[in-house]
């Protein structure tokens, strides 16, 4: 009797596991952003990258900062950032993008909630860029 008890708890326990694995999908919550660079002989550059939670990915992968990330004209670039696994937030961060020049021409932010609500700002400071982004809860 006190295996079947063991063997009990023991699946009890995976079961709760299981469950909270489905409710701590911190991950799932993500931004993800485009830039398009359509014109122009300047090389970008992503700086003054910042995360209050949640850490940057190329897929479920954890990376480094975009930091010094350079952008060529008529080319696209991806950005993501996701919430941490196991832990129930979504990802609040910005970065800035620079020209070669030294001028300011693109300010990122954005906010996923794990509740599922969230929203991104982007302010485009020459239009020769185009971004869209992406919220993503699952």
């Amino acid at each position: 009797m006190a295996k079947l008890g063991a063997l009990v708890a023991f699946f009890s326990l995976l079961a709760t596991l299981s469950l909270g694995r489905e409710l701590l999908k911190g991950e799932d919550n993500y931004f993800a952003l485009t830039i398009y660079y359509t014109q122009g002989p300047l090389t970008l550059y992503v700086a003054n990258s910042w995360l209050g939670y949640g850490k940057w990915v190329n897929g479920y992968t954890e990376i480094g900062s975009p930091n010094g990330l350079t952008m060529t004209a008529w080319g696209e670039y991806h950005i993501t950032a996701s919430g941490r696994n196991w832990s129930p937030t979504g990802t609040e961060g910005s970065f800035d993008v620079y020209s070669s020049d030294g001028q300011r021409v693109l300010y990122m932010y954005w906010n996923v909630i794990y509740a599922g609500m969230g929203d991104w700002r982007a302010s485009v400071f020459d239009n020769r860029f185009k971004v869209t982004g992406n919220l993503i809860w699952r």
